[in-house]
C-alpha cells in the first residue's frame, strides 16, 4: 500500500489524522530532522545559498568542495575523494569511466543499479562470476572490474567479505557502492574501505550516497589521486551540477552530531534484539540498522497496530517487494520496545 505525506517522514507519520510510527526509509542517523543539524545547514545556506548550478570547473570555484573532499578522504581512508550532486551519479560516473576505457566490468549478485550501464546485468551465480572473473584476468590485456554493494543484508559482504578471497585480487580492480555504511558502519562512519583496503586488491574504490548517513544530498568516489584526477577530468563530471557548498559545509560542521547520533543508534538496535522474542523472523547483520522480512504477513500485521515499515517492489513494480524494519537515531526507547511488542503479538494472537 502506497502512503502519501506532506511532511518529512521521520519517526511518526500523520495519514488522515491518525499517528503511525514509521520504520523504514533510509535516514539512519535521524539528521534531516533534527533541529541542531537542521540549524547549521540553515547557517550554511545564508553564507553559500540554497544550489550551485555552474560547473566545478567554472573559473570562479568554492573551496569548500576540496575543504569537504579532504575531509571525506580522512574519513573514508582514501587518498582522494571527489563528490557530486548524487550516489547515483557517482557510481555512474565511476561505471562509464570504466567502460569507456575498455575494461570488462562485471556485476556481483544484487549489485546496485546506480553502477550500472545501459545492458550491464548481474551475475546471478556467485560461483560462475569467480570463474568469469579468473578468466578475465588470464585473457584480458586490462584488469577487469568487479562491482559489488557493501552492505548486503542476505549475506556474504559486509562485515567480512569472506567470498573476494577466491578471487586474484591482486589483478582486480573493487568498485564497491556503499551507499548503506558511509556514515553508519566502519570508524566513526568512514564505511568499509579502510577493511577491504587491507586486502590488496589491484585497485579499491567506494562510491555511494551521502544521503542516507551523512543527510545531505550528495553522492562521493573515494580513491587514489590518479583515479580522482582523471575523474575531474570527464564531461560527465564538468557537465554535472555540484553538490550544494552549504551540504558539503555542513557535512564538515556535522561531525560531533553524527558522532552522538550513531551512539543514539547502537542504543536502538541494542533495544530492538534484546526486547524482540522473534528473531528468527529477520534476517540482519550484527549491529546493523535494517531487518529484512522473512514473514511476509508481519507489514499488514503491523500496519493495523499504527506501524508502518517499508514494504515496495524495487526498483521497479515488476521486481521483487522489499520487506524490511529500518531503525534511526530519531526513533526513542519507547517506540523501539512497541514495535517488539507489536511483533510478538503478530505471533501470539
Amino acid at each position: 500500500m502506497t502512503h502519501f505525506v506532506n511532511n518529512f517522514p521521520g519517526r511518526e507519520l500523520i495519514l488522515n489524522g491518525e499517528k503511525f510510527l514509521y520504520f523504514g526509509g533510509t535516514a539512519y542517523l535521524g539528521l534531516q530532522t533534527d533541529l541542531d543539524f537542521q540549524n547549521l545547514h540553515i547557517k550554511n545556506i545564508k553564507k553559500y545559498g540554497t544550489s550551485y548550478g555552474a560547473s566545478r570547473m567554472a573559473n570562479v570555484r568554492f573551496t569548500i568542495y576540496e575543504e569537504a573532499e579532504n575531509h571525506l578522504a580522512n574519513l573514508v581512508g582514501s587518498e582522494n575523494c571527489l563528490t557530486l550532486s548524487s550516489g547515483y551519479l557517482a557510481g555512474q560516473l565511476i561505471s562509464y569511466y570504466f567502460h569507456k576505457h575498455g575494461h570488462q566490468c562485471f556485476y556481483a549478485p544484487k549489485t546496485h543499479e546506480a553502477v550500472h550501464q545501459l545492458h550491464s546485468k548481474n551475475h546471478i551465480d556467485l560461483n560462475q562470476l569467480i570463474l568469469d572473473l579468473k578468466n578475465a584476468v588470464l585473457n584480458d590485456k586490462k584488469s577487469p572490474v568487479l562491482f559489488f554493494d557493501a552492505i548486503n543484508l542476505d549475506g556474504g559482504n559486509y562485515p567480512d567479505f569472506g567470498w573476494l578471497e577466491n578471487l586474484p585480487l591482486e589483478e582486480v580492480i573493487l568498485v564497491v557502492d556503499d551507499s548503506h555504511g558511509l556514515g553508519i558502519v566502519g570508524d566513526k562512519g568512514g564505511g568499509v574501505f579502510k577493511s577491504l583496503d587491507k586486502i590488496k586488491s589491484k585497485e579499491l574504490i567506494v562510491c555511494g550516497s551521502l544521503g542516507k548517513g551523512f543527510g545531505i544530498q550528495a553522492g562521493l568516489i573515494a580513491g587514489s589521486n590518479r583515479l580522482i584526477k582523471d575523474l575531474k577530468s570527464t564531461d560527465m563530471f564538468a557537465a554535472a551540477s555540484p553538490a550544494s557548498p552549504a551540504s558539503m559545509a555542513t557535512l564538515i560542521d556535522s561531525s560531533k552530531i553524527l558522532s552522538k547520533k550513531r551512539i543514539t543508534l547502537k542504543k536502538n538496535i541494542d533495544c530492538f534484539t534484546k526486547y524482540l522474542k522473534n528473531l528468527e523472523a529477520f534476517t540482519f547483520i550484527k549491529n546493523y540498522p535494517s531487518f529484512m522480512v522473512n514473514d511476509k504477513r508481519i507489514p499488514q500485521s503491523l500496519l493495523g497496530q499504527n506501524i508502518i515499515i517499508t514494504d515496495f517492489n524495487y526498483p521497479t513494480e515488476n521486481d521483487n517487494v522489499v520487506q524490511r524494519i529500518v531503525l534511526s537515531a530519531h526513533h526513542t526507547k519507547q517506540d523501539v520496545e512497541t514495535l517488539a511488542k507489536a511483533i510478538d503479538k503478530h505471533y501470539t494472537s
